[in-house]
C-alpha cells in the first residue's frame, strides 16, 4: 500500500469522506441542541470512525458478534462527554 501513492491517495479520500459525513451529522446534532458547541468536531469524528472501523475489523477477523455489540458502548463513551443532558 505505501509503495503505491495513487492507492494511498484513494484510501485517504475514502477516510476524508467518512470524516466529513460524520462531522456533518455532529454539526447537525450541535445545531439541534443535542451536543455541546465546544466540541472539536473533527477530533470526535475521527474517534467515531476509528471505533467503528476497529470494531468491524475485529468482527470480520473473528466472526465474534461481541465486537459489534461492544461498538455501541464505545460510540456512546465517545459522544457522552459532549452530550447535553
Amino acid at each position: 500500500m505505501d509503495s503505491d501513492p495513487e492507492y494511498t491517495e484513494f484510501l485517504k479520500d475514502i477516510v476524508n469522506k467518512w470524516i466529513r459525513m460524520i462531522s456533518d451529522y455532529l454539526q447537525k446534532a450541535i445545531g439541534s441542541g443535542q451536543l455541546k458547541r465546544n466540541m472539536d468536531i473533527q477530533y470526535v469524528a475521527r474517534r467515531i470512525l476509528m471505533a467503528y472501523h476497529g470494531s468491524i475489523t475485529m468482527w470480520r477477523m473473528t466472526q465474534e458478534l461481541r465486537f459489534i455489540r461492544e461498538m455501541d458502548d464505545s460510540l456512546r463513551e465517545i459522544v457522552e462527554e459532549y452530550r447535553i443532558l
